[in-house]
């Protein structure tokens, strides 16, 4: 092995190993926990509950229909366009069940992003809302299958589909096809597509990761062997079946995806499904409807919710679990929540590519700060700039291997080279080091990295420091051009309540700050540009700054 990473010492309960042989493919899993798990609640959207068995039953007559009825064959390409809706899982596993390869489409996506994961990806259906039909024909060569649903199927007893001209309406066939018509996909196998998830984008146009069955399954049972950790007397933090788990990230997001829909469908437990997590009156109004166990999310979303006056009067008495990941927690938000819900924040850490968790912290005791150890079968190293390996307590890339890492890129096998080599190690891109417990600190992008005066200076110690400040709600540090010192940083700043100048911001800084990290520039918004998922696009920023 080229690192001692991989052997660190798992929490109480936690095993170092998986078998993802266990099962021949995600449709053997699938087709298992629905089955399992029968009449217990599944999946609850908008005041809906649906069973496992009437996912099973909705998502048997869906793929019945795949297999007989749409002309589609196992490799075909099927794009989601959906939100946190009832008809999401369905759809998914029914894809899935009949070995088609799911390709997750934002429902925010503009014209020129459709465009591209459309053609990109070869997809020959959609499953959509019938509200963007419209640019989905727009962006399309008018070759795809569409199949359109809305929101309230399956919520409003007695709802009429929309009709679209040239379009096959959902409901009907979630209501009155047969479900016998399904014949399991006996063919698939671990090393079969299951997916292509496009990445952010964050730095150009998204590129597909080819995600298999094996390396969902591999994640999933990572992460499920991290939930069986047990505290000193031997009594499990999350008991399987129990566990009542807030969804308000995307499902058509991989960590949701794999995570919540999967992994702890999976287990047995209940997924809240929120369809528009920037509703936050809406949001807690559904964490006020039932009493809830984990909750998955990320700075920006926390953030909005502790700004809101009514969060604080929520039920957090089931709470044991409040998960972040995708982009950096800040402390101050860390600090807040715990002091609203009575339980603190832990990290994880993961990429698209890796289907995506590399690293979790332990539910018990844990270490501030850091985005946990890497989950079971994982390997990390750090690579200095000079291409050595980094020793404990020393900064380099980030080089993850283990059975998650994606097949490579979608048609892309240049930027596959370029990121796995050959030895399998796939290059994140993040600054990190690793201390002598194997908990990983991510410093930041390497992208991102500013360069003041030949000092590296990453954005994420300075947004950190800024929104300890009183009044403020979020920012984000960049580099731009300097005459005399090559860079400098500048500083974006979303304002909370109470007043804040720009030099009360300086000031605040030089007094936690080295003088070269200081910002030489800010400016005030009132909002700024994210991902659907809530990361801030420090790539629109460098933009709107040039």
């Amino acid at each position: 092995m080229d690192s001692d990473f991989w052997t660190t010492r798992r929490p109480r309960g936690v095993s170092d190993t998986i078998d993802v042989e266990e099962y021949s493919s995600l449709v053997e899993l699938i087709d298992g926990f629905l089955t399992e798990h029968s009449n217990k609640p599944a999946y609850t959207c908008l005041g809906k509950t649906l069973t496992f068995t009437e996912v099973d039953e909705y998502s048997r007559r869906l793929a019945g229909w795949f297999q007989k009825e749409s002309g589609l064959k196992p490799g075909d390409r099927l794009a989601i366009q959906l939100p946190n809706l009832l008809q999401y899982p369905i759809v998914a596993f029914a894809a899935l069940r009949v070995g088609l390869v799911v390709v997750n489409v934002n429902p925010l996506y503009t014209l020129t992003e459709l465009k591209h994961q459309l053609a990109d990806s070869g997809t020959q259906a959609i499953v959509c809302l019938s509200s963007n039909v419209a640019l989905i024909r727009e962006a399309s060569d008018g070759s795809q299958k569409v199949i359109n649903t809305d929101p309230l199927d399956l919520i409003q007893e007695g709802t009429e589909s929309t009709l679209v001209e040239g379009c096959t309406p959902l409901l009907p066939i979630l209501n009155n096809a047969n479900a016998d018509d399904y014949s399991p996909y006996a063919e698939a196998r671990l090393t079969d597509l299951a997916m292509l998830q496009y990445t952010g984008g964050t730095t150009g146009f998204a590129k597909g990761a080819m995600l298999s069955h094996g390396n969902l399954l591999a994640n999933l049972l990572q992460y499920r062997a991290i939930t069986q950790e047990q505290n000193e007397q031997g009594e499990v933090f999350l008991p399987t079946g129990k566990q009542v788990i807030i969804t308000p990230l995307p499902l058509y997001h991989i960590f949701a995806f794999t995570v919540n829909m999967l992994m702890y469908g999976s287990r047995g437990d209940e997924n809240v499904l929120i369809p528009n997590p920037r509703d936050i009156d809406q949001f807690i109004k559904v964490l006020n409807s039932k009493p809830f166990t984990v909750f998955a999310g990320l700075n920006t979303l926390f953030s909005g919710l502790l700004a809101h006056p009514e969060f604080s009067k929520c039920d957090f008495s089931h709470l044991v679990l409040t998960m972040s990941g995708g982009t950096a927690l800040k402390q101050e938000v860390n600090r807040q929540w715990q002091e609203t819900t009575g339980v603190g924040i832990i990290e994880g850490y993961g990429l698209t590519e890796c289907s995506p968790v590399v690293s979790v912290s332990p539910i018990g005791p844990k270490k501030d700060g850091t985005v946990g150890q890497p989950v079971p079968e994982t390997e990390l190293k750090l690579v200095k700039q000079d291409g050595s390996v980094a020793t404990l307590g020393e900064q380099g890339e980030l080089c993850v291997r283990g059975p998650q890492i994606m097949m490579g890129y979608w048609n892309n096998p240049e930027a596959t080279a370029k990121t796995i080599d050959e030895n399998g190690w796939f290059y994140t891109g993040d600054v990190a080091q690793i201390d002598s417990e194997g908990f990983i600190s991510i410093v930041d992008r390497l992208k991102d990295m500013v360069l003041v005066s030949g000092f590296n200076v990453y954005p994420n110690e300075i947004e950190d420091v800024v929104t300890k400040m009183d009044g403020v709600q979020y920012c984000a540090a960049i580099g731009v051009p300097d005459e005399k010192t090559g860079e400098a940083v500048k500083l974006f700043v979303v304002k909370g309540e109470g007043e804040l100048s720009e030099e009360k911001v300086v000031e605040w800084c030089r007094q936690h700050l080295t003088p070269y990290k200081v910002p030489r520039h800010i400016e005030f918004r009132s909002a700024l540009p994210m991902t659907a998922v809530g990361k801030i696009l420090r790539k629109d920023l460098k933009e709107d700054a040039v």
